[in-house]
Order: structure tokens, then C-alpha cells, then sequence
């Protein structure tokens, strides 16, 4: 009877001993990190990923198929068909795998570019950059495609962004990016860089762009501002600039 027992207790501590997390799990570990700390370096999240990198690789092995993945990087009318369940599964693992991405990219062997650059971006280009340094422009002179995919807006914009494209960032379609981007962090963006052109564009030119801004920022944002500082610090921001690029417009003559 005792050595039932015993042999029943060994199965029960082998079976412990080879337990494998569950995405939940190693989700919640991830965001533990972040909830200790807003601004954790990398290094605490990679500690993570590596303890559980066994389970890390096969929870995201399973996803390799799931076309979720790699339609945060295809424009609206590319998007493939995504069932429930691929949804679910894409919502269920995809702080592994941002987290994979960038600590462990071993452990992504295998997986579509257009999965990796919808989450990497600037990182994405600085690896490609590394094994090819024209990585970007070839991308551009290839119509911006990406597996033989052409990507979303917001992609065109956040690579030309890394890249310091102006060309690409002076004529984009700012009101297509915010369409898809879902936050006012590109439109920040794209503000920064109207500023960065003051020394070499003409100023009624960059007023006229920053209206535009104003407008889109009134279409996306502006229900929200009384309750977020970030928006009202970017509103603030571009009624400034408007201002100084039509005093300067003025004195060139280019406005009234």
C-alpha cells in the first residue's frame, strides 16, 4: 500500500516538475513587470521570456499559422479572413510575442516579416539594416511591400519615420495613417517633423500642412482632450506651431 502511495506522490511531483505555463500565465509575468515598472528596461522583460522560453517558443509556434498576426500589418481592404478563434488566440498571446520579438527573436524562427515589422518597426529595419543597409530603400522603390505584400499606411509612415525619409513624410496621406493608427502618437510625429522642416521648406507651406493637423486632430481627438493631458499638450502644441509658421508666412508675404 506504502509503496503505491509513494510511486502515486513521484508521478504527481514528475508530472509538477515538466508543468508547462499556459499563455495566461506568462502573460500575467509580463505584465507584472510592467505594472512594478511603467519604464522597465528591456532586460526585465527578456528575464522573463527567457525563464519561460520552452513554453514561450511552443505557445507561439502554434501561431505561426494564425493570419491575426499578420494583418496588424496589411491596409484595410488586404486584411485576410480572421475567425473568432484566430482573434481570440492573436488576443491571448500577443504580449508573448511583441515580447518574443524584441528579447528573444530566436524564438520566433520561421515567422512572416509582415507578422515581425506590425510589431518591431524601427527595430525591424535596424536588424534588416544590419544584414542589408539599403533594406529600406529597397523596400520603398519596391512599392513599400513586404512578403509580396504592399503594408498598411501607418507602416509606410512609422519606416519612413525610422528612416528619416522627408520625401516619403513631407507628401504622405496623414489622415490615412490616423485612420488606421488608433492613437495620436503619429500625428505627434508627423508634427515633430513639420518642425524639423523650418529650415528648409517654405513656412506657409508647413502652416498649411499644420492645418491639416488641426482639422484631424479636431476628427480623432478632440472628444477625448479634457481627460487626457498627452492630447491637450499635442493640441497646445499645434496651435503654437500654426501660429509661429503664419508669423513667419506673414513676414515672408506669403499670407495677409
Amino acid at each position: 500500500m506504502y509503496k503505491k502511495i509513494i510511486a502515486i506522490t513521484l508521478a504527481l511531483f514528475a508530472g509538477l516538475s515538466c508543468y508547462a505555463k499556459t499563455a495566461a500565465e506568462i502573460t500575467a509575468e509580463i505584465k507584472a513587470v510592467s505594472t512594478a515598472n511603467p519604464s522597465a528596461p528591456r532586460e526585465a522583460f527578456t528575464a522573463v521570456i527567457d525563464a519561460n522560453a520552452a513554453d514561450v517558443k511552443t505557445i507561439l509556434d502554434a501561431q505561426k499559422s494564425n493570419p491575426a498576426f499578420i494583418a496588424q500589418a496589411l491596409p484595410k481592404a488586404a486584411k485576410p479572413a480572421i475567425t473568432e478563434a484566430q482573434a481570440a488566440a492573436y488576443a491571448a498571446t500577443q504580449a508573448i510575442f511583441q515580447r518574443a520579438a524584441f528579447c528573444r527573436p530566436d524564438l520566433l524562427e520561421g515567422w512572416s516579416d509582415l507578422a515581425l515589422i506590425a510589431t518591431l518597426n524601427g527595430e525591424y529595419w535596424k536588424r534588416k539594416e544590419i544584414e542589408d543597409p539599403t533594406a529600406y530603400s529597397s523596400f520603398k522603390s519596391g512599392g513599400f511591400k513586404i512578403d509580396g505584400q504592399e503594408v498598411s499606411d501607418k507602416l509606410k509612415f512609422l519606416s519612413a519615420q525610422y528612416a528619416k525619409d522627408s520625401e516619403y513624410l513631407w507628401n504622405c496621406a496623414i489622415g490615412n495613417v490616423l485612420a488606421e493608427a488608433g492613437g495620436a502618437s503619429a500625428l505627434g510625429l508627423y508634427v515633430d517633423f513639420l518642425n524639423s522642416q523650418g529650415e528648409t521648406r517654405e513656412p506657409a507651406a508647413i502652416k498649411d500642412k499644420l492645418a491639416t493637423c488641426e482639422i484631424l486632430f479636431a476628427k480623432y481627438y478632440l472628444s477625448a482632450v479634457d481627460t487626457n493631458t498627452q492630447l491637450q499638450k499635442l493640441q497646445t502644441k499645434i496651435e503654437r506651431l500654426s501660429q509661429l509658421y503664419l508669423n513667419l508666412a506673414v513676414e515672408k508675404g506669403k499670407y495677409k
